[in-house]
């Protein structure tokens, strides 16, 4: 996009705006709000000097920060945004907490803009629809302190016409660092827009936004504005994009892969349609002849939903109790059956006192009953130096002795048992 050329009646229109603002601040003005002025202009840096040098003699101080009424300390979201972009790999645990606590109204969330409603995307009339009000009437959405105060800090940024979209996309793709933050800063809305839509679903709503923000920045490296798309619309799918990979990493105590969990949410939707059409919740079978899948697999895909529920978890009217005391463990032997073991191990070791102490230890290593590994007839032969075909023979002797009804007797009441 060429950019025009700053002749005297340009300038003076600009002069007017800069006197308003500093008029309203304090005889003060940004230097984004210098900047921002001269958008537009092709101005070099010889006139910038001359300039800055003129607004001087008009008594227009320029400041990297704008006066505030109750000065503190203050975070740009940005700058928040892109060191949890360097950390994101890491975790997503921690948020930017340094958010601007200044006094401004929650109206000053929409910002006046210099272009109408028809001019923008249905994803920009979205996220400049948002405020407070709206948030509290969402459910498991907190509009505590630090929402309320990243709400206020995000709408001081207004959102870009067609043209600066433009120019500034141009200029960020070419490397300017500027111009993604003002990108950036004006598309935050959009974000807590489609943000809201994925409360519920285990992660804070702050966590949400901060991975949607992610997800704008890598949008905004990734668009091309010669395309002819809106920005909004291109990045949108970034944010989404981002805020459910990052619920399908951290949102559950077991993770469950990304193409999973798309599956799982598809299964959950169609059966949610089907609810609709059926009038009742649809069987496996249903759901499996829908979807073209098998009954088994629509079980086990719904399965990967279930949530877990803690051993320690408080239970009953009181909750005096935790469920683990209530849950049986089949690997447990009960005490009559404990009892029925070591008494069958004691007449056992009557029975094998029959046989000679090689054939004994032929049975023991042969069934197992030493250490619960049953050994091959050449693994006991090459313990003793002896053949496989020795080792048999004296296995087939020690078993004709334990075969007399005598001995045979004492083990039949275990073994019925």
């Amino acid at each position: 996009m060429d950019k025009k050329t700053l002749d005297p009646l340009a300038f003076k229109s600009i002069l007017k705006t800069l006197n308003s603002l500093k008029k309203a601040q304090s005889g003060v003005i940004s230097e984004r709000q210098l900047n921002d002025s001269f958008l537009e202009y092709d101005v070099t840096e010889e006139q910038m000097t001359n300039i800055r040098a003129y607004l001087t003699t008009q008594d227009i101080t320029i400041s990297s920060n704008i006066p505030k009424p109750e000065p503190a300390p203050t975070a740009s979201p940005v700058s928040s945004i892109s060191e949890s972009k360097s950390d994101s790999a890491e975790s997503s645990e921690e948020n930017d907490e340094n958010d601007d606590t200044d006094e401004i109204s929650e109206e000053d969330i929409i910002s006046d803009d210099e272009f109408s409603d028809d001019e923008l995307s249905d994803e920009d009339k979205d996220a400049r629809s948002i405020n407070i009000d709206s948030l509290k009437s969402i459910e498991s959405i907190s509009t505590d302190d630090p929402v309320r105060i990243y709400l206020k800090q995000i709408g001081i940024y207004p959102l870009l016409s067609k043209e600066e979209e433009y120019a500034l996309a141009c200029r960020s793709r070419d490397g300017d660092s500027y111009a993604k933050s003002r990108l950036i800063e004006s598309n935050l809305r959009l974000v807590v827009s489609v943000a809201k839509h994925y409360v519920g679903r285990g992660m804070n709503f702050l966590d949400l936004i901060q991975e949607g923000n992610l997800g704008l920045m890598h949008g905004i490296d990734k668009f091309d504005p010669d395309k002819g798309f809106k920005l909004s619309t291109y990045v949108t799918w970034w944010i989404k994009q981002s805020i459910i990979r990052s619920l399908a990493d951290h949102s559950r105590t077991i993770r469950v892969p990304v193409h999973v969990v798309e599956l799982i949410n598809k299964t959950k939707r169609i059966s949610r349609e089907m609810s609709l059409e059926l009038g009742h919740e649809p069987s496996l079978e249903e759901l499996a002849d829908r979807m073209n899948l098998t009954p088994e697999r629509i079980a086990e895909i719904l399965s990967y939903d279930n949530g877990l529920t803690s051993l320690d978890s408080k239970v009953g009217d009181d909750e005096d109790s935790e469920l683990s005391n209530f849950v049986k463990d089949d690997k447990i032997i009960s005490p009559e059956q404990n009892a029925n073991h070591i008494m069958m191990r004691e007449e056992l070791d009557k029975t094998l006192g029959i046989l000679t102490d090689k054939e004994k230890t032929v049975i023991e290593y042969r069934y197992g009953l030493i250490d619960g590994q049953e050994r091959t007839l050449e693994e006991i032969g090459q313990m003793y130096g002896l053949t496989r075909e020795r080792i048999r023979q004296i296995e087939s002797k020690a078993i004709r002795k334990l075969q007399n009804p005598k001995y045979k007797r004492m083990l039949t009441g275990f073994l019925e048992d």
